[in-house]
């Protein structure tokens, strides 16, 4: 772009009609077509954006996720009057459906290899037609498959994988569930030649799942909310924080009005006839796997909790702690494995975990998040001025809560060297420690400056989530669960108040040299935060945002201390 242009006399030359930016044909300003970013965008320093490039826009993807929304909205409103515009046709009519071009076995699909991609050889237009080409489509699924664990995938991945490659629309995963799936197949492929369709295939995802209950598929409410799961955590990875809370939303009341929260209850119906173990896994996985996005982003975005309140009987959480989807394929799934109040029951008179609930990981990633949000609602209700009774009650509950955060903590395996473990089993290890870790800070961290021994605690727990990375191989681990770059921020901010701490002190002790070696150590471990989150930052957005956040906190700590 030529910055030069403001002293020439003579005008800029007329656009072609239709070639402006977006920005410059609201504004009614005249563009000059530069490109990525035009002349009057440029100084004005918005986001410049053309339409002449495949698929829509961001803007035009936003808006018409706002469309969608409003009439949603009015239909719910409304619902005598309810506008057609937000259902779609419905695909499980007779159609003829082309065989699929493509092996079955399923052993290539796990294998993550991305070969070239020759979009010269497909057809014309592609990316408009309902479902990618039989050439790309497991390419995304083998995109998708190493990462299930990481973005909220609950159902059995053996049987996804068949059916995925089923002839019949009734047995295949519905459209939302697809396209969602291969829009997560396609960011996480990587692919430069493909990356200019990711808006397109995001509009695909969001338009399928608004529909995805209207829809006759067999399946529609268990892949309707496995979509919404799945487009909560893209938009997390992004880090499009309001837009992926809005999809957790949409998981959480499909997750409660198909009644997944009371699967196997020892006191009521089982709301989901299912045929066999590993469906009726998938059922109580499928709530805890919306429970532990709810509790975790709620922490993370300061807003209240989308599950309901759990003292009203419909509402209360009677579904057992989940075993690992394996689990279920092994038959583990025995007829005493009940549940009842489950998690008040954990948070206030824990029980012993039966063989199997404790041999699950993500039975502990659950209990994590648990002890993680109650923590973090419980210790703001402190108020210095409390009356004697109240704050004995609130002492009690703390007490009460460190007791059984510190009991689960004990309970958590020791985490493998990356080099002798399955990179799911590591993940998920990882994710575990990590939110025992941020219980212990948020159990703390609001009494630092009156209570040197909750400093401690406080500092003891982000050192030791950074120190869980001590003998892992990043580069092999590739990505992390999105919720994990959060509570890496949380475990620098803490480092980054330990060592505003130490700065006056080191200025003021006349044995300066335990102090300075104090905080030459805990300055190494923000060093080792940072790089572990810009290493993780590569493949995931998120880590690369949430890094931003901590680098402006840390400057800005610089400039106060100097």
């Amino acid at each position: 772009m030529n910055l030069d242009n403001s002293e020439s006399t003579s005008p800029p030359p007329s656009l072609q009609r239709g070639k402006a930016c977006l920005n410059c044909r609201k504004r009614k300003m005249r563009c000059d077509g530069e490109k990525p970013v035009c002349g009057p965008c440029g100084r004005r320093n918005d986001e410049c954006e053309y339409t002449d490039r495949p698929g829509p826009t961001k803007t035009q993807v936003l808006e018409e996720h706002i469309t969608f929304l409003e009439n949603r909205i009015r239909d719910l409103e409304n619902p005598s009057e309810s506008s057609s515009s937000v259902f779609l046709a419905d695909p499980y009519a007779a159609q003829p459906q082309p065989q699929p071009a493509y092996n079955r076995d399923t052993s290539l699909i796990m294998a993550h290899t991305v070969p070239a991609i020759d979009l010269l050889a497909l057809p014309d237009r592609w990316w408009e037609n309902e479902e990618p080409p039989v050439q790309l489509r497991p390419i995304f699924l083998n995109s998708f498959l190493p990462y299930v664990s990481v973005i909220g995938f609950f159902l059995s991945v053996p049987r996804f994988v068949n059916s995925f490659y089923e002839p019949a629309p009734n047995s295949r995963p519905s459209p939302a569930l697809l396209n969602t799936i291969y829009l997560w197949g396609l960011k996480l492929a990587s692919v430069d030649s493909l990356a200019a369709y990711e808006s397109t295939f995001l509009s695909r995802a969001i338009q399928s799942v608004a529909g995805a209950l209207g829809t006759t598929h067999p399946h529609k409410a268990k892949h309707a909310l496995q979509a919404e799961l799945l487009l909560s955590n893209y938009f997390f990875w992004t880090g499009r924080f309001l837009e992926g809370r809005y999809h957790c939303g949409a998981a959480v009341s499909i997750a409660i009005s198909i009644g997944s929260h009371r699967t196997r209850s020892s006191q009521l119906p089982n709301p989901n006839p299912t045929t066999d173990q590993v469906e009726e896994g998938e059922c109580i996985n499928a709530f805890w796997s919306v429970y532990v996005n709810d509790a975790c982003w709620g922490v993370a975005m300061n807003v209240p909790s989308g599950m309901p309140d759990q003292k009203v009987p419909n509402a209360r959480i009677d579904a057992p702690w989940p075993l690992d989807m394996a689990q279920y394929e092994r038959g583990l799934l025995t007829s005493d494995i009940r549940g009842f109040n489950t998690m008040e029951s954990f948070l206030n008179n824990p029980a012993p975990a039966t063989s199997a609930e404790e041999a699950s990981l993500f039975a502990k990633i659950c209990k994590g998040a648990a002890v993680m949000e109650k923590a973090f609602r419980l210790v703001p209700s402190f108020k210095p001025d409390m009356k004697e009774e109240a704050l004995a009650t609130f002492n009690q509950a703390l007490q009460k809560l460190t007791q059984v955060t510190e009991t689960f903590a004990a309970t958590l395996p020791a985490l493998v060297p990356s080099g002798d473990i399955d990179m799911h089993v590591l993940r998920n290890q990882i994710l575990a420690h990590t939110l025992v870790h941020k219980a212990f800070i948020h159990l703390n961290i609001n009494f630092t400056t009156s209570d040197i021994a909750a400093n401690v605690r406080c500092v003891e727990a982000a050192t030791s989530m950074i120190k869980l990375f001590d003998d892992i191989d990043l580069v092999r681990l590739e990505i992390l669960p999105p919720i994990i770059a959060n509570a890496l921020l949380t475990a620098g901010r803490v480092l980054i108040q330990e060592i505003a701490r130490l700065d006056p002190m080191t200025a003021q002790s006349s044995d300066i040299l335990p102090i300075a070696a104090r905080k030459e150590e805990v300055v190494n471990l923000l060093d080792r935060l940072e790089l572990i989150m810009v290493t993780v930052g590569t493949k995931a957005p998120i880590f690369s945002l949430q890094h931003g956040v901590l680098r402006k906190s840390r400057d800005e700590q610089v400039v106060i201390s100097v």
